[in-house]
Order: C-alpha cells, then structure tokens, then sequence
C-alpha cells in the first residue's frame, strides 16, 4: 500500500490528479477501508477521488 500511495502523491505533484473508483458497491470492506485512508492521505494535494455505485438493494434514486 505504501508504494500505491507513493505513486498517487508522485502524480497528484505533477498536477492536479483524478482518480476514478466504478461500482464501488461491488468492492469488499478492505477496499474501502483503503479509499478512505487513501483520501486522508492525500487529502493535502490538488487529488479528484470520484467513485460511482449503484444501489443494491433495488431501489433507484
């Protein structure tokens, strides 16, 4: 994960940076623990973290 968060800070120097997550209803709670420790880290950085999910109990909205 270190070296992940590495590269994202390497990138999100060079410029503003835009990260994009789809179906995050599909991810395990790991992945999700993280995108929220991903976001707090890079929190100090000119960083996009898009994400996109569906519900999945049936009900749109």
């Amino acid at each position: 994960m270190d070296e992940f968060l590495d590269l994202c800070r390497r990138l999100a120097e060079r410029g503003t940076t835009a990260f994009l997550i789809d179906d995050l209803q599909w991810v395990d709670r790991s992945s999700v623990d993280l995108l929220g420790h991903l976001a707090s880290a890079l929190d100090d950085l000119p960083v996009l973290l898009l994400v996109t999910h569906e519900p999945v109990d049936g009900r749109r909205g």
